[in-house]
């Protein structure tokens, strides 16, 4: 695994995305004439500049403030006693959702598989508010974490032999399974028996009893913008009928997923379960997108990691070539197009023209020089009916279409931050036909 950050790049981008943050804040505060958003501005501002302010409600701070003062002699302590314990400090980047779920599940698939070898001590910290309470009960029952071990964490990152005693996770190696350790071990993360009670009673609510066939469909409305940027990966969920019509012809139950969705689905059918907006809670978000059939998804999206930590199959439309699932095997994924002066641009243009400007491209709503064009309803069906024969058994491996499938993976690692994203293998396909239908760009 890669070091992909350093302790002072990473404190000086740190602070730099810090002050734009607060200012960004208090610039809405100027703009805006509205007094309780102001309030939360002013606060938001605050808690960028000051991040300590997070703790200082807590019942624990007086301890935290004694922590910050010995973290260094302790720390220097920790390498004194290396030959006796080997003590090693980690974070669960838990203000993003996706984070929150795979840096612990690589972290002990590493640990369980043989990649991470090593007799160690490893403490860790949650690095923001928890956004699933369930997730972090089930974290909390494999690795020791307590908010107690920050300020040790950022003391070791500025002592000489650093890396010796960091746990190989954020913000300085991927969060991603790039060395595959989720081919060799199941699944770490689990539920206990009462949980498994309550998930019973929770789908009776929803109509459904354990063994029925389901799958997640995972579609981000505008209500998602409540609480993220990503207005540019929201799409309208009423627009997909014909894809949920052929859902309920296989045989599937289909879970409308997401918390604090905009509005209700539109579509009625006793297999539409319109779970995010009617039944939505922290244990059956992680136990649905656990044991699904599969899960569709489009655009990408912090509960898309589930499956992928897991080991459930994700149907994967509309998202950018950089950052898609590649760990996730048995998965298929197909992209939006970019187009420019009536032609789309080829994988290595999209490389060039760089990751952050292509996942701002859907937000830039004055921008006139590049079209951005999403999957056909036809598309998505097609990959619909791939993923269904692949999970029977009855797709046939076409030995052309593996050739596409390395020459596309052979062009996406000309990319220069390949390494913080994927491992060596593709185990995420390109959807069939729609590499037939776009390999002019895709392979080029």
């Amino acid at each position: 695994m890669q070091l992909i950050n350093t302790p002072y790049s990473r404190f000086y981008n740190q602070c730099k995305n810090r002050i734009k943050s607060a200012y960004n804040e208090l610039e809405h505060i100027r703009c805006v004439n509205d007094k309780s958003q102001n309030i939360r501005h002013l606060r938001s501002a605050v808690l960028q500049l000051f991040p300590i302010v997070i703790h200082v409600r807590r019942i624990y701070f007086p301890v935290y403030l004694l922590c910050l003062v010995i973290s260094f002699p302790v720390v220097l302590l920790v390498r004194l006693v290396r030959p006796i314990v080997h003590i090693r400090f980690g974070k669960v980047l838990a203000y993003g959702f996706g984070q929150c779920v795979l840096v612990p599940e690589v972290y002990l698939s590493r640990k369980k598989s043989g990649l991470d070898t090593k007799n160690t001590l490893d403490l860790f910290f949650f690095d923001g508010s928890v956004r699933n309470q369930q997730l972090a009960k089930m974290i909390r029952r494999k690795m020791f974490v307590n908010p107690l071990v920050q300020p040790f964490y950022n003391a070791n990152l500025f002592l000489s032999g650093w890396k010796t005693h960091l746990v190989k996770s954020p913000s300085y190696y991927t969060e991603r399974d790039v060395e595959h350790s989720f081919l060799e071990v199941p699944p770490q993360l689990s539920f206990q028996n009462e949980e498994l009670g309550q998930v019973k009673k929770e789908l009776m609510k929803c109509g459904m009893k354990p063994g029925d066939k389901f799958v997640c469909w995972y579609i981000r409305d505008a209500g998602y913008q409540l609480n993220s940027t990503s207005s540019g990966v929201c799409f309208d969920v009423n627009q997909f009928d014909r894809i949920i019509d052929k859902l309920i012809e296989e045989g599937y139950y289909v879970l409308r997923m997401g918390k604090n969705v905009e509005k209700p689905l539109t579509y009625r059918h006793p297999r539409m379960i319109d779970y995010g907006w009617k039944f939505q809670s922290d244990l059956m978000d992680i136990w649905l997108a656990a044991n699904c059939e599969f899960f569709i998804n489009a655009g990408g999206g912090g509960l898309s990691a589930v499956p992928e930590a897991f080991r459930q199959p994700l149907l994967c439309f509309n998202y950018d070539v950089f950052t898609f699932w590649s760990t996730s095997k048995d998965s298929l994924v197909s992209f939006r197009r970019f187009k420019k002066d009536g032609k789309y641009l080829t994988l290595r243009e999209i490389i060039d023209f760089g990751c952050c400007k292509i996942m701002r491209l859907p937000l830039d709503t004055k921008q006139t020089e590049i079209q951005i064009e999403d999957q056909s309803e036809q598309e998505i069906l097609d990959m619909i009916d791939e993923m269904i024969s692949r999970l029977n058994g009855s797709w046939e491996i076409n030995n052309d279409l593996m050739e596409m499938q390395d020459k596309f993976w052979s062009i996406l690692q000309e990319w220069d931050d390949f390494h913080c994203w994927h491992g060596k293998k593709l185990l995420c396909k390109v959807g069939h036909n729609y590499m037939l239908q776009n390999q002019e760009w895709l392979l080029n």
